[in-house]
């Protein structure tokens, strides 16, 4: 069961919202960023939720800004931010590490959620800015 879903806000307004279930709309072979990453360039915002947690954690794809509870904050150095005419891709991924017993039997499983972007400067140089949540 994953602690947090991820909901993708589009230009035009609608939604994609992830279930427990993690399948995609068009795809049930997919996952459910599949859909996501099939209108990248019309993406918006990008954010995590839960229902065991009242934090949400979100950053936008058109400004480069984060926020946590709807709070923003930037993760890159202020004095260089990013421009906001670069195309920003999304960022996501879940980190799972398994933790087992010496008889190798798995005693815990810890997960972090890495949301953010990654965009090309005018000199091709690729930069990428995430956070990570547990």
């Amino acid at each position: 069961m994953l602690k947090y879903l991820f909901e993708a806000h589009f230009k035009d307004g609608s939604v994609i919202q992830q279930t427990q279930g993690d399948v995609s709309a068009t795809d049930p072979t997919k996952s459910a960023f599949y859909d996501v990453l099939q209108r990248q360039d019309d993406l918006k915002a990008f954010g995590l939720f839960s229902d065991e947690s009242p934090n949400t954690y979100a950053v936008s794809l058109e400004t480069g800004v984060f926020e946590i509870n709807g709070i923003p904050f930037a993760v890159q150095d202020p004095s260089r931010p990013v421009p906001e005419d670069v195309q920003k891709r999304i960022v996501y991924f879940r980190r799972v590490t398994r933790h087992f017993t010496g008889d190798l039997t798995e005693c815990a499983v810890d997960m972090l959620f890495h949301i953010g972007f990654q965009c090309t400067d005018a000199s091709g140089k690729n930069h990428q800015y995430t956070i990570a949540v547990e």
